[in-house]
Protein backbone atom coordinates (compact mmCIF):
# COMPACT_ATOMS: atom_id res chain seq x y z
CA UNK A 1 0.00 0.00 0.00
CA UNK A 2 0.82 3.53 -1.26
CA UNK A 3 1.16 5.16 2.59
CA UNK A 4 1.66 8.73 0.97
CA UNK A 5 -0.86 8.88 -1.29
CA UNK A 6 -3.55 7.44 1.46
CA UNK A 7 -2.46 9.90 4.00
CA UNK A 8 -2.23 12.61 1.57
CA UNK A 9 -6.23 12.60 1.13
CA UNK A 10 -6.18 13.83 4.53
CA UNK A 11 -4.02 16.59 4.32
CA UNK A 12 -5.71 20.06 3.41
CA UNK A 13 -5.23 21.97 -0.23
CA UNK A 14 -2.22 23.93 -0.61
CA UNK A 15 -3.30 27.36 0.40
CA UNK A 16 -1.42 28.99 -2.46
CA UNK A 17 -1.62 26.76 -5.37
CA UNK A 18 0.97 27.24 -7.77
CA UNK A 19 -0.04 28.38 -11.30
CA UNK A 20 1.51 27.52 -14.42
CA UNK A 21 1.42 29.04 -18.02
CA UNK A 22 -0.68 27.14 -20.52
CA UNK A 23 0.51 27.65 -24.79
CA UNK A 24 -0.63 26.91 -27.53
CA UNK A 25 0.72 24.37 -29.65
CA UNK A 26 3.80 24.51 -31.36
CA UNK A 27 3.28 27.05 -34.00
CA UNK A 28 5.44 27.83 -37.46
CA UNK A 29 6.37 30.86 -40.10
CA UNK A 30 6.12 29.49 -43.79
CA UNK A 31 8.52 31.71 -45.81
CA UNK A 32 9.83 31.14 -49.29
CA UNK A 33 12.91 29.49 -49.68
CA UNK A 34 15.68 29.80 -52.40
CA UNK A 35 14.32 26.43 -54.14
CA UNK A 36 11.00 28.51 -55.49
CA UNK A 37 9.28 26.63 -52.79
CA UNK A 38 8.38 27.00 -48.89
CA UNK A 39 10.48 26.85 -46.00
CA UNK A 40 8.29 25.92 -42.31
CA UNK A 41 10.48 27.29 -39.19
CA UNK A 42 9.18 26.56 -35.59
CA UNK A 43 8.72 29.65 -33.37
CA UNK A 44 9.33 30.40 -29.90
CA UNK A 45 6.00 28.52 -28.20
CA UNK A 46 6.24 31.12 -25.27
CA UNK A 47 5.33 33.72 -27.77
CA UNK A 48 1.66 31.95 -27.81
CA UNK A 49 0.10 31.63 -24.51
CA UNK A 50 -3.18 30.37 -24.78
CA UNK A 51 -6.49 32.29 -23.58
CA UNK A 52 -6.68 31.34 -20.28
CA UNK A 53 -3.31 32.22 -19.48
CA UNK A 54 -3.82 35.79 -21.15
CA UNK A 55 -6.74 36.44 -19.60
CA UNK A 56 -5.06 35.13 -16.05
CA UNK A 57 -2.28 37.69 -16.62
CA UNK A 58 -4.78 40.35 -17.50
CA UNK A 59 -6.52 39.96 -14.54
CA UNK A 60 -3.24 39.70 -12.08
CA UNK A 61 -1.99 42.62 -13.69
CA UNK A 62 -4.89 45.08 -14.20
CA UNK A 63 -4.30 44.77 -18.32
CA UNK A 64 -7.66 46.53 -19.80
CA UNK A 65 -7.71 44.24 -22.92
CA UNK A 66 -6.03 41.32 -24.68
CA UNK A 67 -5.53 42.29 -28.87
CA UNK A 68 -3.98 39.57 -31.42
CA UNK A 69 -1.46 41.39 -33.92
CA UNK A 70 0.48 39.34 -36.85
CA UNK A 71 4.02 38.49 -35.91
CA UNK A 72 5.04 38.72 -39.50
CA UNK A 73 3.64 40.14 -42.85
CA UNK A 74 4.55 39.99 -46.68
CA UNK A 75 4.86 36.58 -48.26
CA UNK A 76 5.80 35.36 -44.76
CA UNK A 77 2.78 33.29 -42.74
CA UNK A 78 1.94 31.85 -39.25
CA UNK A 79 0.00 29.79 -37.73
CA UNK A 80 -1.36 31.97 -34.82
CA UNK A 81 -1.19 35.65 -33.85
CA UNK A 82 0.85 36.94 -31.10
CA UNK A 83 -1.48 37.64 -27.68
CA UNK A 84 -0.28 41.52 -26.12
CA UNK A 85 -1.86 43.11 -22.77
CA UNK A 86 -3.07 46.42 -23.59
CA UNK A 87 -2.68 48.60 -20.34
CA UNK A 88 -5.71 51.67 -20.20
CA UNK A 89 -2.86 54.16 -21.05
CA UNK A 90 -2.26 52.56 -24.38
CA UNK A 91 0.96 50.56 -23.62
CA UNK A 92 0.93 47.14 -24.94
CA UNK A 93 3.44 44.03 -23.37
CA UNK A 94 3.46 40.59 -25.30
CA UNK A 95 1.32 37.88 -22.97
CA UNK A 96 3.99 36.02 -23.81
CA UNK A 97 7.03 37.46 -22.48
CA UNK A 98 4.85 37.32 -19.06
CA UNK A 99 3.86 34.73 -19.01
CA UNK A 100 7.95 32.78 -19.82
CA UNK A 101 8.60 34.40 -16.47
CA UNK A 102 6.28 32.27 -14.75
CA UNK A 103 7.12 29.34 -16.67
CA UNK A 104 11.28 30.13 -16.07
CA UNK A 105 10.26 30.56 -12.37
CA UNK A 106 8.12 27.08 -11.39
CA UNK A 107 9.07 27.22 -8.00
CA UNK A 108 9.98 30.76 -7.12
CA UNK A 109 6.39 32.60 -7.74
CA UNK A 110 7.05 35.54 -5.65
CA UNK A 111 9.89 36.02 -8.33
CA UNK A 112 8.27 35.41 -11.29
CA UNK A 113 5.70 38.04 -9.91
CA UNK A 114 8.28 40.67 -9.22
CA UNK A 115 9.60 40.12 -12.34
CA UNK A 116 6.37 40.69 -13.97
CA UNK A 117 5.86 43.93 -12.00
CA UNK A 118 9.31 45.17 -13.08
CA UNK A 119 8.75 44.77 -16.54
CA UNK A 120 5.43 46.19 -16.35
CA UNK A 121 6.45 49.18 -14.49
CA UNK A 122 9.41 49.84 -17.18
CA UNK A 123 7.36 49.89 -19.94
CA UNK A 124 5.36 52.41 -18.25
CA UNK A 125 2.13 50.73 -17.98
CA UNK A 126 1.45 50.58 -14.12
Amino acid sequence: MDWTAFWAQFLPPQVNQPWTPTYLPQQYVTEPNNQGGQSIQPLNKTYFPDVATCEHLRAKYGASSITFTALVSGPVTETASVPYLVWPNGVAIMAGALAALWTNNPDHQDVADSLCLSAIRARGAA
